[in-house]
């Protein structure tokens, strides 16, 4: 999967080499619900709505404008500090499309459905919040040899100034 965040702080994020192992495990304890209450790594393909990630170095790299590969998360309860909550996980979002386009066009496809998902679950207006979003779209590698179509948006706060993600603790869903 590659992943990209989008307007306000502009990064893109690469997330490659999502058919190992670690791509898909799950390392947390999760109460019934399924909710974190005991932090682990997640693989990008175990990821779910509403987890909580320490999604920082990805975001470094990618402010600093290296495309970065990824895997797996450290995922933690809403309640500890973290950069990064799954807004979206989508698996079939690109299914309708038989050949790898451009990440520039996947980037765009994916935009508006991350927006839209973001503005569901933090309640307010994309254009109007303090959130950004990062989307993890397939690399050519991951399409081709695990068929992968997915798509997740990861939101993220972001700092006054509106220009770089801020570690928080709570999560950012609405009420």
């Amino acid at each position: 999967m590659v992943a990209t965040m989008s307007a306000t702080v502009s990064l893109a994020v690469l997330c490659s080499a999502c058919s190992s192992d670690a791509s898909s495990k799950d390392e947390t304890t999760r109460d019934s619900s399924g909710e974190v209450v005991e932090g682990g790594d997640v693989g990008v393909f175990a990821l779910k709505v509403g987890d909580c990630v320490d999604a920082s170095t990805f975001l470094d790299a990618v402010a600093d404008g290296n495309p970065t590969e990824v895997e797996q998360f450290a995922a933690l309860p809403c309640t500890d500090a973290h950069t990064g909550e799954v807004v979206l996980v989508d698996d079939q979002f690109f299914a309708d499309l038989d050949e790898f386009p451009t990440e520039d066009d996947l980037y765009d496809s994916a935009a508006p459905a991350c927006i839209g998902a973001l503005d569901d679950y933090t309640g307010t207006s994309y254009e109007s919040s303090p959130y950004d979003f990062a989307s993890l779209i397939p690399t050519s590698e991951s399409w081709e040899a695990i068929d992968d179509r997915g798509l997740i948006c990861v939101g993220v706060t972001l700092d006054e100034a509106l220009d770089a993600p801020i570690e928080s603790a709570g999560s950012i869903r609405a009420s």
